[in-house]
């Protein structure tokens, strides 16, 4: 399939790809889903609703799928860790709670096949030990050392190439870099997470996002794959241990454009002041983006109760000093209360600063 009919327009109402989703499209985060039959209410970004809408979808369905290694019930594990690991974590969710809420999306990510006709050049490297003498002067007189050292032999190669290439791996959303950086990279072929033929069990409910960018945007992305190939082809084929400057003249007739899936739980909720906390975790590695954030409500709290131990420490320091004019020794315990009462004076603050630099990082 060509980059021009790669493309199709769905209307709000079409079934796609026979598996049970339709088109909706949210405002607040710019998205636009497949989403299973009858799903209504907030987007997983938790910024807007979710609207009926037309789109552009790929014309054939997933060509391959990555299966999700974190269930619903390891990802409440997953988010009952993170809670339990600070203390001023915001709990207006349990653990449980957020995995129920949970909602696994699927990212694509184009994966272009194309006949690659044209001309190649490259220069292959060979290694080879190169030895050497050097002078040294030690001990009144002069001493030969030999010296090998590991070199690398740059040879030119040129040819031409007639091959089908599959599976060039080509963003097909405009913030997938940054997402890689959240993330991880997107890998399909690691063991981080194997991609395999899609198989639309594998999607349980999830909601599919659709590529924002078409083809003819991103073949340029495309090209750089198709020379890396040609650089380990011609490695393997002149039995060389490097390559360098690899250049690909060529043409692509009858490229096919097909998406491969990667799945991501993605949960909303309100926060302590109302606000819209929004977390994904990748659901095969389970590296986590937007950490749950802090509660000042729970600050607060913590800071009062520091607060009061304060309070106390310096009430009952002030008593024992009083009554130590007339009872030597309680003056002696007052003066130590008062040191521990002077350490405790400053703590209400730290839950709060620890709080806002919290969020600040978060947010950040």
């Amino acid at each position: 399939m060509s980059a021009p009919d790669a493309l199709t327009e769905v209307q709000p109402e079409d079934e796609v790809w026979g598996l049970g989703r339709r088109a909706a499209y949210c405002g607040g985060c710019g998205r636009t889903w497949l989403v299973p039959s009858g799903t209504s209410g907030r987007c997983v970004c938790g910024q807007d609703m979710l609207e009926p809408s037309h789109a552009r979808v790929p014309r054939e369905p997933p060509e391959a799928i990555v299966p999700p290694r974190l269930d619903r019930s390891r990802l409440a594990e997953h988010f009952h860790e993170r809670i339990r690991s600070a203390w001023l974590l915001d709990r207006s969710q349990s653990a449980e709670e957020l995995a129920r809420n949970a909602v696994l999306c699927w990212w694509p990510r184009w994966q272009v096949d194309a006949t690659v006709v044209g001309q190649w050049s490259a220069e292959v490297g060979y290694d080879y030990q190169a030895r050497s003498t050097v002078e040294r002067f030690a001990g009144g007189s002069w001493h030969t050392e030999e010296r090998v050292e590991a070199r690398i032999r740059w040879e030119p190669r040129v040819g031409q190439v007639v091959r089908r290439l599959h599976d060039v791996p080509v963003p097909a959303l405009q913030d997938e870099a940054a997402w890689r950086q959240r993330l991880g990279p997107m890998r399909l072929d690691s063991g981080e997470g194997v991609a395999q033929a899609f198989a639309a069990g594998i999607l349980e409910d999830g909601w599919i996002e659709l590529p924002d960018l078409a083809p003819g945007e991103v073949w340029h992305r495309a090209e750089p794959g198709f020379r890396e190939w040609i650089g380990q082809v011609v490695g393997t084929a002149a039995d060389g241990q490097h390559v360098r400057d690899v250049h690909l003249d060529a043409t692509y007739p009858d490229p096919t454009w097909t998406i491969a899936l990667r799945p991501v739980w993605w949960v909303s909720y309100p926060g302590d002041q109302g606000e819209i906390r929004a977390v994904a975790v990748d659901a095969v590695t389970g590296w986590q983006h937007g950490y749950l954030k802090a509660s000042m409500a729970r600050a607060m709290l913590w800071a009062g109760v520091f607060g009061a131990i304060a309070v106390v420490l310096w009430f009952l320091a002030i008593v024992c000093v009083l009554v130590g004019i007339i009872v030597l020794p309680l003056a002696i315990v007052g003066m130590v209360i008062g040191v521990f009462a002077l350490v405790a004076t400053p703590l209400p603050l730290v839950p709060i600063v620890t709080v806002w630099r919290w969020n600040r990082k978060v947010e950040g």
